[in-house]
């Protein structure tokens, strides 16, 4: 193991900004195997000859087979294999896609950036909003206003890099007679900006792109292939999935519900109503931001910026795109039923102390 630099600097209001660091295997193998390819499998490598078209905004030159989605996924495989003939549980957690923004070559010429979908967004629109979009949105938006079109391709050509990756391994468990027989859960933590509502990336802000994150299971023999359902889940259910499909019942004082019946189709219902989304609070090490709570209905989005007293609400089915924030006080008697479940979904959720969907 050894420390090299990561994407991640102190704030730039130091005048020597200190490089943190982090742990990375990946990169260990790099320099033990492919020293000469040492310097771009950084995640913030260039060639020598080649400049970002913008910040944290270039084509990667390494090759696909050395990329660090293709470790992961080689990485994975052989510890399934170690591993096949005794039950086992494996984390295969994709660093991409992730800023920088910066594909292989023959992934981000999938994409055509003048066929991309527009952007969302409407001038204006984040006056009603809290300062801490405007102040995001002043930060970057004249470089993202300028080159959304190509972030947006090697995003996407990152995304479709970790498409194959899953596609090789799905085939790796039918190739040792595992996939009849191996749950595979297919999730994200959050979700990307890619400059829509003039923001990039994450923070403290609970836009749909954010939150409403992708959400697979494969289980042979448990639930119906090809099914889709439609409504509020949490990170939280997961743990509870599973519990149920292997047959273990479910701790009382935990949280999260089992989405084995849905999934199954006996029921259409939704397992929850809404759904509690909290981040914010870290401290001065991480984000020196306050808290943001918020509660997601199929219908209403509430917004709660807790030191700042600060409430923002949306309608999800009249404005799906969230670009026209209701007026608070003309809506007080829902904003209050709101917040009384937001303070019960809360309280519910710190039981033990701690705050549970945090990202």
């Amino acid at each position: 193991m050894s420390l090299v630099p990561t994407h991640y600097t102190t704030p730039a209001s130091q005048q020597e900004p200190l490089r943190l660091y982090a742990l990375d295997d990946y990169v260990d193998w790099i320099s033990q195997q492919h020293p000469e390819l040492y310097t771009l499998a950084l995640r913030d490598g260039l060639p020598e000859d080649q400049h970002a078209v913008a910040p944290e905004l270039w084509t990667s030159h390494l090759p696909v087979a050395s990329h660090q989605s293709t470790w992961i996924t080689e990485q994975t495989m052989a510890f399934i294999k170690r591993h096949h003939q005794e039950r086992f549980f494996a984390w295969c957690s994709f660093v991409d896609p992730h800023h920088p923004f910066n594909a292989p070559r023959a992934y981000r010429d999938l994409y055509d950036p003048a066929a991309l979908t527009e952007l969302v967004w409407r001038e204006g629109e984040l006056e009603s909003r809290s300062h801490y979009h405007r102040e995001r949105h002043q930060e970057q938006w004249e470089t993202w206003h300028t080159h959304w079109r190509e972030y947006r391709a090697q995003y996407y050509g990152m995304i479709s890099l970790i498409d194959e990756q899953i596609g090789r391994l799905m085939r790796h468990l039918e190739d040792l007679g595992l996939l009849d027989n191996t749950v595979v859960i297919f999730t994200s933590d959050h979700g990307e900006m890619l400059g829509d509502h003039g923001l990039s990336r994450k923070g403290l802000f609970h836009y749909e792109p954010l939150i409403r994150i992708p959400l697979l299971f494969h289980a042979s023999g448990h639930i119906v292939g090809g099914l889709r359902q439609h409504g509020i889940v949490q990170s939280v259910d997961i743990p509870a999935t599973i519990l149920d499909l292997v047959g273990i019942p479910l701790p009382q004082e935990y949280q999260g519900l089992s989405l084995v019946p849905w999934c199954r189709g006996e029921h259409n219902d939704a397992p929850r109503s809404y759904a509690l989304v909290t981040n914010g609070g870290e401290g001065s090490d991480y984000h020196p931001w306050p808290e943001l709570r918020t509660l997601v209905t199929e219908r209403w989005k509430l917004q709660h910026y807790v030191k700042e007293g600060r409430v923002e609400i949306d309608d999800l089915v009249q404005d799906p795109q969230e670009l026209h924030p209701l007026d608070v006080e003309k809506h007080e008697l829902l904003v209050r039923s709101l917040l009384g479940t937001l303070v019960d979904a809360g309280s519910a959720a710190s039981v033990w102390g701690q705050h549970i969907g945090r990202w």
